[in-house]
């Protein structure tokens, strides 16, 4: 398909979308009215819209393995960090019950 202005050739389908595909999509009642408003709030069109929350959702699933890949690769730090955090709390109980053996009184007036 030629796109003309007036009787000037402009460009070919091909040209203005080389590597674009269509495909039809059914979709449940009221989504279309949510995507428009959607893209209308992100000034764009209901196309890129579309395109962009699927990139955005076939991108998550990369993203969710890479997190997954980096818990599993710092596992021993994680879990020394628990242990550690535990040992701080020994500690602040320690010092807590070492400074009302020191001055009783401070804690008396309850």
């Amino acid at each position: 398909m030629l796109f003309f202005f007036g009787s000037i050739p402009l460009a070919r389908e091909t040209d203005l979308f080389p590597k674009s595909e269509q495909f039809m999509v059914r979709m449940p009642l009221g989504l279309r009215a949510k995507i428009a408003a959607l893209a209308s709030a992100n000034g764009r069109s209901m196309n890129s819209e579309v395109v962009a929350a699927l990139e955005n959702h076939l991108g998550s699933s990369d993203r969710l393995t890479e997190i997954s890949d980096f818990v599993e690769d710092h596992r021993d730090n994680i879990t020394a960090l628990s242990e550690l955090y535990n040992k701080v709390e020994k500690l602040e109980r320690m010092l807590l019950d070492h400074d009302q053996q020191l001055d009783p009184m401070k804690y008396d007036r309850d």
